[in-house]
């Protein structure tokens, strides 16, 4: 007869239920990013195409009092227009190019918010039954050591898919809310 240890039954109980209330909640998170994040993305382009447009006025409007209106250029040599000083300028053009840098990007961390569900369930169904797995032999309900720790390493593998999953959720979050920021008015 076998002897079924009770307390490493109640670590059993301890780890799959939070895993398998994980894989509920990775199962909606798809669905649940596109319902909160579409709306915003729109707002964030459109804010964005804004605020880059204010951008290129503004540099528009430098760059004709730096370098002047360009009226007579193609006359004969001005001094008093060679003397303007293009370096200032600078600072507008990368921050037109921030703008439509984060522009350009904003929909590939929304793809990647979009993402993380799936990969949530593909590490997170294999770490429940891995997990079950390596747990069924430390709690001597089966005694085959192979595929106790072969439970073990894989539920430890998927344990480090899952972190990295998360990672690219925290990653892709930061980088959607920098552009976000980016599209507020007056940015």
């Amino acid at each position: 007869m076998r002897h079924v240890n009770p307390a490493v039954v109640g670590v059993v109980v301890a780890i799959c239920v939070p895993i398998a209330v994980a894989i509920w909640r990775a199962s909606s998170l798809r669905s649940d990013t596109f319902r909160n994040f579409q709306p915003r993305l729109d707002l964030a382009q459109a804010g964005l195409d804004n605020n880059a447009s204010e951008a290129l006025r503004r540099l528009a409007d430098r760059v004709n009092g730096v370098l002047g209106s360009g009226v007579g250029l193609e006359d004969n040599f001005n001094p008093t227009l060679a003397l303007g000083d293009p370096g200032e300028l600078r600072v507008l053009v990368d921050r037109v190019s921030g703008f439509m840098k984060a522009r350009r990007q904003i929909p590939r961390h929304y793809r990647g918010l979009l993402l993380v569900g799936p990969l949530l369930l593909v590490t997170l169904v294999p770490m429940l039954a891995s997990s079950v797995v390596a747990l069924s032999y430390f709690t001597g309900l089966f005694r085959d050591r192979t595929v106790g720790y072969v439970g073990v390493w894989v539920a430890a593998g998927t344990i480090v898919a899952a972190c990295s999953v998360l990672s690219l959720h925290i990653v892709c979050q930061m980088r959607f809310s920098r552009a976000e920021l980016l599209s507020a008015p007056g940015a």
